[in-house]
């Protein structure tokens, strides 16, 4: 499944493969400099922070893929306008691989935007697989929509599928309840969201797992 995100890249990009060291944390351990292309320089890390999460918990989440993308791509715009002479790269962790694919492809929409130079795309399935497979899934969980459950519900079937969330482990149920909102909000996002048939990245994937990732 993680070989699938070749099926995104563009006919032009040749398909290559590498082993990679992992460790206990993803950010502090991998050396962005060595990812770019040779005599180029990392210069700077541009986190994007969205609703309801941080600084931004005050704001209502997204629902939607297509919502996030398009706001994404807005924000984005005057920063890629301001230098277009300057490369840039977009990374994904997790559900931000599938954001940061969908928002290269709205980049390369535009057509006024310098495209991203790579996109990393860290531990999640390709988008052509979707929410369609899931091997995190056990058989009381295989097709459940878990957006549309009642909060007790909700963490019965996260639990089953990836554990017990730390929210839970308090037994306070204000954060119970404050994680099951932004939740619910992701995995809503994840299971309604469907890539466009062939659809490809506009520059080289650089796709990224755990040594024992089964996805």
């Amino acid at each position: 499944m993680f070989m699938e995100w070749s099926k995104h890249l563009p006919a032009s990009v040749e398909v290559g493969y590498h082993q990679w060291i992992t460790d206990q944390t993803l950010l502090s351990r991998l050396s962005f400099p060595s990812l770019l292309t040779p005599n180029l320089s990392l210069s700077q890390v541009c986190p994007v922070e969205l609703p309801g999460r941080n600084t931004r918990m005050g704001e209502q989440p997204y629902h939607s893929m297509d919502d996030l993308v398009k706001n994404a791509v807005d924000a984005l715009s005057p920063i890629l306008l301001s230098d277009t002479s300057k490369p840039y790269s977009l990374f994904g962790h997790s559900l931000g691989a599938w954001m940061a694919f969908e928002i290269s492809r709205e980049i390369a929409r535009r057509g006024n935007l310098p495209l991203p130079l790579r996109l990393y795309a860290s531990a999640n399935r390709a988008p052509s697989l979707g929410t369609t497979v899931n091997p995190l899934d056990c058989e009381e969980t295989r097709g459940a929509k878990l957006a549309d459950m009642p909060e007790k519900e909700f963490w019965r079937h996260w639990e089953l599928r990836y554990g017990e969330h730390q929210a839970v482990k308090t037994g306070d149920p204000f954060f119970s309840n404050m994680f099951y909102k932004l939740l619910q909000a992701d995995i809503k996002m994840a299971e309604t969201y469907k890539a466009e048939e062939d659809a490809c990245a506009p520059c080289p994937i650089v796709s990224m797992m755990a040594a024992d990732e089964s996805r």
